[in-house]
């Protein structure tokens, strides 16, 4: 298996060589990406995120929870709110598996000119 670091390292390396991005840019890149690190606490010696282990994410509540955040949002009229929940519905993700339901979520998002909504429109009609 490649190391996602080495594959990064070598597009950026290849990028440069070919005038695509400069060194200032990568610099900006790194610069960010510590400085969201050091806010993320990775740095610290502990941090109240030490203890949670993978059993504690992604769990059936957490994904309950995520659909109904999203349809609140979705009902408040987020565009992005509407096109999650339905990729919700499409799959079963915390939620009862509903073809329709995820039909009238991507159409809706489709009419605020939801990009990735309109795909899912098509490749549902598709089926």
């Amino acid at each position: 298996m490649t190391d996602p670091v080495d594959n990064v390292s070598r597009a950026a390396r290849t990028a440069l060589e070919k005038g695509i991005i400069t060194e200032a840019e990568i610099d900006g890149a790194i610069r960010n990406t510590i400085i969201g690190r050091i806010h993320l606490g990775h740095f610290d010696p502990s941090t109240p995120f030490d203890d949670i282990t993978l059993d504690d994410v992604n769990t059936e509540a957490d994904r309950k929870l995520a659909y109904l955040l999203y349809s609140d949002a979705a009902d408040a009229g987020n565009a992005e709110a509407m096109y999650r929940k339905g990729t919700l519905l499409r799959a079963g993700i915390g939620v009862e598996r509903s073809i329709e339901g995820a039909i009238e979520a991507f159409e809706s998002a489709a009419k605020s000119h939801h990009p990735k909504a309109m795909i899912a429109l098509a490749e549902l009609y598709e089926d």
